[in-house]
């Protein structure tokens, strides 16, 4: 562990539901868990249970205290409350930019830095979804500075699996002429009227500034998507991949802020109208996305004296975004995931 961690008493950390780990924490001393993945699989709640059990006997470790993440339904929550110990929530971002700080041996009294967790979706303040945020924070403080407007989950957790409903509900929201262009015709194909009906009436339609999901929609838009995923972030692999092939383009797309959001309906005004090879818009799309939320960052930092920055959640492994951040926030101490996976 970092600088000041020395007298931490023993403390379970047990991680989200999805791509699960736990950890154990003990002074100076952080001991991770192997991948156990999805906590809703009732033997990999099996598995969970007797890796706890196992090392909780090697290391003769007897929490006092349990974290867990701040969603509620999380099987891991219940199990906190299930435990009889005091416990402490944390917000799923908040542990996102707190991981990565705690691998590059920040300090506990090192001060505050600006973090940008780019993921699917994880419990924020006040029971909001949050996806894709930009935030003050440091190992006790979290502080929301802006990010990614929200937009409906359409179908609740189908948004995760099919694409298209992603780009319908970002149509909806930023488009107003969408079914004018060709690259919504993965929603229009579907049966998108009733699904429509169900967002303008908040039916299983959530609201979340998740960033998976716009990767998702805009890897809909240029079809490299397919309309049911066979695994997580197929898509924006997909995404990543067609914009690796262009190795750069001079383009007109850019996503201003708004009231320290990043504006999308400028984003999809100026990308849909733009003609050019589905690579290149591939690329502008990663790069109007980079420069945006490093303008925001940028601010942010700036106006508080901040000289480092920290980027985190699953989003983050995307090699060309990570790039694109790099090159724009150049001035900056940047620190990324590198020995612990972002997300």
């Amino acid at each position: 562990m970092p600088p000041g961690f020395k007298n931490v008493p023993p403390v379970l950390c047990l991680g989200a539901d999805l791509k699960n780990t736990f950890c154990l924490v003990r002074g100076e001393q952080a001991v991770l868990s192997q991948h156990l993945g999805d906590l809703s699989d009732d033997g990999i709640q099996m598995q969970w249970r007797e890796a706890l059990r196992l090392m909780q006997n090697i290391y003769d470790f007897t929490p006092q205290y349990v974290v867990h993440d701040a969603h509620p339904g999380y099987v891991s929550s219940q199990w906190a409350r299930e435990m009889n110990l005091p416990t402490q929530t944390v917000l799923h971002h908040h542990a996102h930019a707190a991981a990565c700080l705690a691998e590059h041996q920040w300090p506990l009294d090192g001060g505050d830095v600006i973090a940008l967790t780019l993921d699917g979706i994880g419990m924020g303040e006040n029971g909001a979804l949050w996806g894709g945020e930009c935030l003050r924070v440091n190992y006790r403080e979290c502080e929301h500075l802006g990010g990614l407007p929200a937009v409906a989950l359409a179908g609740g957790d189908l948004a995760a699996k099919q694409p298209w409903r992603n780009l319908l509900a970002q149509c909806l929201r930023f488009v107003p002429e969408w079914q004018n262009y060709p690259e919504t015709a993965s929603v229009q194909q579907q049966n998108w009227s009733v699904l429509a009906r169900a967002i303008e009436r908040g039916i299983n339609a959530p609201l979340a500034s998740s960033c998976g999901r716009f990767f998702d929609a805009v890897a809909a838009a240029l079809g490299c998507a397919p309309a049911t995923l066979s695994y997580e972030g197929e898509a924006a692999c997909a995404l990543e991949a067609l914009a690796a092939s262009c190795h750069g383009v001079t383009h007109p797309v850019t996503m201003p802020r708004v009231d320290n959001q990043l504006d999308l309906a400028t984003f999809w005004q100026q990308w849909l109208n733009w003609q050019a090879p589905v690579n290149q818009r591939a690329w502008a799309f990663h790069d109007a996305l980079a420069q945006g939320f490093a303008a925001l960052m940028r601010e942010q930092a700036t106006m508080r004296g901040i000289t480092t920055l920290v980027f985190s959640g699953g989003v983050i492994h995307n090699r060309l975004l990570r790039a694109r951040l790099a090159h724009y926030l150049a001035d900056f101490t940047l620190l990324f995931p590198q020995s612990f996976t972002g997300g």
